[in-house]
């Protein structure tokens, strides 16, 4: 199973470029598999729900995060604490994330090291790295949260999420406005390091699932995998590596994020580049290997905004010659699947 979260697109001017497109692996997998379509919660819901992890007051992917970095979390609270950059622009507040920001290590040493002056042992950080930071939290507020891929690139609305947790995140907004680092990079043209947004909190828990192994760059499936026993592997260069890694039977999963990072970063060529690339270097060999026997089944997990499109091949489904490849412009439109399962009642099979 391929996952790719951030394939499905609502952008028109994504959508017009997609029609012109020629990913012809891609589009026969797309063409003569079984296609079902669902809500998607993120890929952050989606993957504690599928190791059986249960909602706490939020979905507790931080903790697990921070296991797939390679870190200890223990029984303590933990949060995403992301660093953003925040902006006014007239009656509207609009977030960029990290990947925006190009945070340098010596900057986040120096952020966290004023974050914490302040809030003591109530609020610890521990910086995986320059763009991704965890908070330990001695007594975490109450209520559900906001996955930062929800709001990146976009307005802010009033009220989104719980109310303690924005005083906090208030609080640590006010803390950095005017330190001294930001005034340098905001002298040097670039974003200012403003923000701090909190979500995914909670506590290890138990998790289990069906999965065989995992591979993938996201932190959260990596710790998930840890957490439950099963095998976990960094994202392979190419499915061809992928599939000689994996020696026993069963569902063996790969979550790919690359599509989703240059969504949040409103990088259009960046996402059409990474499209291309994964047609090279995951359709075209997971193509192969299904038509040459050496797999059994390929499933394409493909996420949008709130839909989830999963296809289904299987070795002979390659031989419905009469199922045509269609322009990516109908099969990515995330819009067009959504009509198509509300019109199966929330749930669309094509066989």
């Amino acid at each position: 199973m391929l996952v790719i979260p951030g394939m499905l697109t609502r952008n028109p001017n994504l959508i017009g470029k997609l029609g012109a497109l020629a990913l012809p692996a891609l589009q026969r997998l797309l063409a003569r598999g079984r296609r079902d379509t669902q809500a998607w919660p993120g890929i952050d819901a989606w993957l504690l729900e599928r190791f059986c992890v249960e909602r706490q007051e939020d979905w507790p992917s931080a903790p697990f995060a921070l296991l797939g970095e390679g870190k200890a979390p223990g029984d303590a609270c933990w949060a995403h604490a992301e660093p953003v950059s925040l902006r006014a622009d007239r009656d509207r507040l609009l977030l960029a994330d990290a990947a925006l920001l190009k945070i340098q290590a010596d900057e986040a040493r120096a952020m966290v090291a004023t974050i914490e002056g302040h809030f003591g042992e109530a609020l610890r950080l521990t910086v995986a790295a320059p763009e991704r930071w965890y908070a330990r939290l001695a007594t975490p507020p109450r209520g559900e949260t906001t996955p930062l891929a929800a709001v990146a690139g976009n307005q802010i609305t009033p009220g989104q999420g719980a109310m303690g947790w924005h005083v906090l995140m208030n609080e640590m907004q006010m803390l950095l406005h005017e330190h001294p680092l930001n005034q340098a990079r905001e002298a040097r043209g670039e974003l200012p390091l403003n923000g701090i947004w909190l979500w995914g909190a909670g506590k290890l828990a138990p998790a289990s699932t069906q999965f065989k192994s995992m591979a993938g760059g996201h932190p959260l499936a990596l710790g998930l995998a840890r957490h439950a026993g099963i095998a976990a592997r960094a994202l392979p260069a190419s499915a061809g590596r992928w599939v000689s890694s994996v020696a026993s039977q069963g569902i063996h999963v790969c979550v790919h994020d690359g599509l989703l990072a240059a969504a949040n970063q409103g990088d259009f060529t960046l996402w059409l580049d990474t499209l291309a690339r994964l047609e090279h270097d995951w359709f075209a060999p997971l193509h192969e290997a299904l038509e040459a026997g050496r797999i059994g089944m390929v499933t394409l997990s493909l996420g949008g905004a709130r839909t989830l499109a999963s296809i289904e091949t299987i070795r002979q489904d390659l031989r419905r010659f009469w199922r045509r490849p269609q322009p990516l412009d109908r099969t990515l439109d995330e819009q067009a699947d959504a009509a198509s399962g509300r019109e199966h009642d929330g749930k669309a099979t094509e066989s």
